[in-house]
């Protein structure tokens, strides 16, 4: 049976795993997501730090891949808080795409679990100094779902659309449309699996990916990192 892809959501300060429960131990008003086998079930009940007026159901959703996206990558992973760096602007695009009114969640494949490179406490307190860094900027990340499987035939390791797909279940939005950005070919295949708009960056892989396979980047805008995409969605181009 293939595992739903797990999520970490704003205020989760620890995730600990037993008997195919995922506990969650949270700031009090913290949003509570359980994954019991193969059904989830969540329950939001806070409100988005920075968004003005905006309420959820007028709010936009933005799926951002992590590592070459918000920071630097690494062809050995990313594998302790000290190896997450973000990249120069992209912490200051996601609380510009805050205020725009984006709900900014996170889809990102971390096979180094499965890979035996880290655990879950070690990404957890990761994702715990990234929301850290991007809350001191003024943004914030509402959620992170991430595939540990090394397995190529999980429905929820991009470029399979399963976890963008668990996204819009969950946050009950559509994906038609919404923005998904990406440094690689498994994120642009992934986005149009799941009828979203992938988008592309030059970080990361991202020029590597231009270089090697131009022709599944075909027809897929291209920015240099993450702080001109949100300068670009959050500018009237009419």
């Amino acid at each position: 049976m293939k595992q739903s892809p797990m999520t970490e959501v704003v205020g989760m300060t620890g995730m600990m795993r037993a008997e195919g429960l995922f506990h969650v131990k949270q700031h009090p008003g913290a949003p509570v997501a359980a994954n019991v086998a193969d059904r989830t079930v969540s329950r939001e009940t806070h409100s988005l730090a920075g968004t003005g007026e905006k309420t959820r159901s007028t709010m936009k959703l933005i799926i951002l891949d992590r590592d070459g996206v918000i920071n630097e990558d690494s062809d050995a992973y990313i594998k302790s808080p000290e190896e997450w760096n973000p990249i120069p602007g992209s912490l200051e695009a996601i609380t510009c795409l805050n205020h725009a009114g984006y709900r900014v969640v996170i889809a990102t494949n971390q096979s180094g679990i499965g890979r035996g490179l880290l655990d879950l406490e070690t990404l957890n307190k990761i994702h715990r100094k990234m929301h850290r860094m991007v809350q001191e900027a003024g943004g914030l990340i509402e959620a992170i779902f991430f595939c540990p499987d090394v397995d190529e035939a999980n429905p929820f390791r991009k470029p399979n659309p399963g976890m963008l797909l668990e996204i819009s279940r969950r946050l009950k939005c559509s994906l038609q449309g919404a923005p998904m950005v990406g440094d690689s070919v498994r994120d642009i295949r992934a986005a149009r699996a799941a009828n979203a708009w992938p988008l592309l960056v030059r970080t990361g892989k991202g020029a590597r990916t231009l270089e090697r396979d131009a022709e599944s980047c075909a027809n897929v805008l291209v920015f240099d990192n993450l702080a001109t995409v949100a300068e670009y969605l959050t500018t009237d181009h009419e």
